[in-house]
C-alpha cells in the first residue's frame, strides 16, 4: 500500500519512513498558514574544502536530485571562480571525486584569465541535464591591468549539456555576451525550457559613457525549443538584448540614466501548471544592501519589457531584507523561500500561491555551520527541504570575504498539518497497530536525539504514538505533548515510565490517560548505542469538543549526564494554541 509502512513488531521508525502517503498537488492549499520546517539535526553535515578540493574554497553549492534518485553537486572553488566542478552521491551525503565541467583558461592573446562561476543545472523531461555558467575575465597577474568592465566579449553564459546523468558532457557553447550573473533554469510544460538571468550588458553597451560607477540590471531569459542544445535569442553582439522579463526602476543616475533593478532569478513552476513564482535579488534605491522580490507570471513570460518599463504587474517588492535567494515547493503546496540576510541563510514558508510568506517565523539551518552565501534549495520525499550554502569566513575589516569553511548541507522536514485515521489500536509501546498511520510530526534540530508523534482514534478514544530516536537512553529523557481543542488545553508529561502527568491546563485537573512505553536499548549505559524508545498513549474523547486538535511537543534529552534545554517545534508559540499543527479526526 502507497500509504503504509511495513508491518513489523519492535521497530522505530525515522522519519523518512513516515509521511509516506501520496497526495494530490497542493493537498494542504488553504492551510499552510500554520506549516513551518523542521531542522533533521542527525541527517545534516558540513563538506570541508578539503575533502572535495586541493586547493581553493568551496562556493556556489547547487544539488541536484536526478530521476534515477542519484545527486549531483555544482560548484566553484572561489568566491567569482575560477573553476566549475561536479560531483556524484548514490544517497546525497557521501560525494565523489569531483570533475571540473569548466576551467579557467588564458584569453585576450594570453592578457588575462577568464574564469567562470555561478553555474547551475536542471534535468530536463527526457532526462537530458543542462547546464549554465558564466564567464569573465580577470587579470592574469598582479602586474597585468584590470580587463575593462566594458570588455563584452569576455564575459557571457556557456552551456553544455549530458545525456547520461551527468558523467560525460557536451562541448560548452557561448549563449550570451556581455555584463550577466547567475544563469538558472525551468523547464515549462510544453517542453520548452527557460534560461533566466542578470541582465545588466544592454545599459553597459547602450550607455557606456553615462553609466559611471553604477549598474543597472533586471532579469532577462533565453529560450530553448530543442533541450538546451540551441538557444533563442542570440544575443553575442551589440547591444546584448536578451528577452526582458522583469526589474524594477530604483533611481536615475547622474547622467540622466535610468537604473534599473532585479537579478539572481531563480524560479518554480506552481502545481497550477500556469504560474511562475521567481524570486529575486534586489538592489535597494540607497545602494545600500538588497532585498528580496517575489515575481509571479501567469503567461510563462510572454509579455517582453521595454528598455525602461517595470514589470510584469503581479510582484512583491522588496519583501524582506536579504540576498542570493532561492525558491521551492514541496508536493502539498507549500513554497519554501530562501535568502542570506546578514551572512546567515533564512528560510520562509509561504502558501500554495506564493502571494503570502510568514516572515515572522524564519528557519535557521545553520546547526553544523556559522556563515551562509549564495545557497539553494531541493526538495525530496515530500516532505524533505534540502538547503546547501558557502560556510563563509566572516573577517574583521574584510569586505569581500573570499573564503569559506566549505559547505553547509541542512536537511529539514516539514511539518504541517496531519490526519489521524481511524484504527484498531492496543496501547502496549509498539508500533505494528500503526502501519496504515504514516502522517507524522517531527522535532529534531538540537542534537542527535529526535521524535516524530502520529495519531490516530477510534469511538471513544484519541491514541498518540511518539517514537523517540536516541543513541543514550537516559532516566530523564521526556516528552511533554499539549493537546488542545481549542477550549480545553491538555498536558501530558510523558517519562520512560509513561505517562507520569495528566493536567487539563488553568484547571489544572488531571485526566485519566493510558500510555506504555517499549524500550530499545539500555538506560543509563552510555558505553553502548542505544535505538530510542516508544511512548504509546492514549485519551478519551470525551475531554475533547470537535474533530480537530492542535498539538505541540517538548522534547527533553540528556546525555552523558549533560541535559539541554528542551528542543520542540520551531515558529509555533508554546502558550498560543493558535500557531499550533492540526491532527483531524478522519
Amino acid at each position: 500500500m502507497a500509504n503504509s509502512i511495513k508491518n513489523d513488531h519492535g521497530v522505530l521508525h525515522t522519519i523518512y519512513e513516515l509521511n509516506t502517503a501520496v497526495h494530490a498537488p497542493d493537498s494542504h492549499a488553504g492551510r499552510t498558514d500554520n506549516s513551518f520546517l523542521e531542522v533533521d539535526y542527525r541527517n545534516s553535515y558540513r563538506i570541508e574544502n578539503s575533502e572535495l578540493l586541493s586547493e581553493g574554497y568551496l562556493w556556489y553549492p547547487r544539488i541536484k536530485r536526478l530521476s534515477s534518485g542519484k545527486y549531483l553537486l555544482f560548484f566553484q572553488d572561489g568566491r567569482w571562480g575560477p573553476n566549475v566542478y561536479c560531483s556524484h552521491s548514490e544517497d546525497g551525503k557521501s560525494w565523489g571525486k569531483p570533475s571540473v565541467l569548466f576551467a579557467a583558461h588564458p584569453t585576450c592573446e594570453g592578457k588575462f584569465i577568464r574564469h567562470y562561476a555561478t553555474c547551475d543545472a536542471l534535468e530536463l523531461a527526457n532526462g537530458d541535464i543542462v547546464i549554465g555558467a558564466i564567464f569573465h575575465a580577470v587579470k592574469k597577474d598582479a602586474e597585468s591591468p584590470n580587463p575593462d568592465r566594458f570588455l563584452m566579449t569576455e564575459k557571457g553564459i556557456v552551456t553544455k549539456y549530458s545525456t547520461d546523468g551527468g558523467h560525460s558532457w557536451s562541448e560548452q557553447q557561448t549563449v550570451y555576451h556581455g555584463r550577466v550573473w547567475e544563469p538558472s533554469f525551468l523547464q515549462l510544460p510544453d517542453g520548452t525550457v527557460q534560461m533566466y538571468l542578470t541582465h545588466s550588458a544592454p545599459k553597459d553597451a547602450i550607455y557606456r559613457e553615462k553609466m559611471g560607477g553604477h549598474v543597472s540590471s533586471g532579469v532577462a531569459m533565453l529560450t530553448s525549443k530543442d533541450n538546451g542544445r540551441t538557444w533563442d535569442p542570440k544575443p553575442l553582439t551589440y547591444p546584448y538584448i536578451a528577452t526582458r522579463i522583469a526589474q524594477q526602476k530604483i533611481y536615475v543616475n547622474e547622467n540622466g540614466v535610468q537604473i534599473l533593478t532585479d537579478q539572481m532569478p531563480v524560479a518554480v513552476l506552481l502545481h497550477d501548471n500556469k504560474t511562475i513564482a521567481m524570486c529575486v535579488e534586489s538592489q535597494r534605491a540607497d545602494r545600500k544592501g538588497h532585498k528580496t522580490s517575489i515575481i509571479r507570471s501567469h503567461d510563462f513570460f510572454s509579455t517582453v519589457l521595454e528598455e525602461n518599463v517595470e514589470g510584469p504587474e503581479d510582484r512583491d517588492s522588496n519583501v524582506h531584507s536579504g540576498t542570493g535567494p532561492y525558491i521551492a515547493q514541496f508536493p502539498s503546496g507549500e513554497v519554501a523561500l530562501s535568502m542570506a540576510d546578514n551572512a546567515r541563510m533564512r528560510i520562509f514558508i509561504g502558501n500554495e500561491k506564493a502571494t503570502k510568506f510568514n516572515f515572522d517565523n524564519p528557519c535557521d539551518p545553520h546547526v553544523k555551520t556559522s556563515r551562509a552565501l549564495w545557497g539553494d534549495l531541493l526538495v525530496t520525499d515530500g516532505h524533505v527541504l534540502t538547503a546547501s550554502f558557502a560556510d563563509i569566513i566572516v573577517e574583521p575589516g574584510v569586505h569581500s570575504n573570499l573564503r569559506t569553511n566549505g559547505l553547509g548541507i541542512t536537511k529539514m522536514i516539514l511539518n504541517h498539518d496531519i490526519e489521524a485515521k481511524k484504527a484498531d489500536i492496543t496501547v502496549d509501546g509498539d508500533t505494528a497497530d500503526w502501519c496504515d498511520s504514516t502522517e507524522a510530526l517531527f522535532v529534531g534540530s538540537i542534537s542527535q536525539a529526535q521524535c516524530s508523534l502520529r495519531a490516530a482514534h477510534d469511538d471513544e478514544r484519541v491514541y498518540f504514538l511518539i517514537e523517540q530516536l536516541d543513541e543514550d537512553i537516559c532516566t530523564g529523557d521526556k516528552t511533554e505533548l499539549f493537546v488542545s481543542d481549542g477550549k480545553n488545553t491538555f498536558r501530558l508529561d510523558a517519562g520512560l515510565g509513561g505517562v507520569t502527568s495528566a493536567l487539563r491546563i488553568g484547571g489544572e485537573e488531571a485526566i485519566t490517560v493510558d500510555s506504555a512505553v517499549k524500550l530499545y536499548g539500555t538506560v543509563d549505559n552510555s558505553e553502548d548505542k542505544d535505538e530510542g524508545f516508544v511512548t504509546e498513549l492514549s485519551v478519551p474523547k470525551k475531554h475533547f469538543e470537535g474533530s480537530d486538535l492542535r498539538v505541540f511537543v517538548k522534547m527533553y534529552n540528556v546525555d552523558a549526564e549533560k541535559a539541554y534545554s528542551w528542543d520542540g517545534f520551531n515558529g509555533p508559540k508554546e502558550g498560543d494554541v493558535s500557531t499550533w499543527p492540526t491532527v483531524h479526526l478522519a
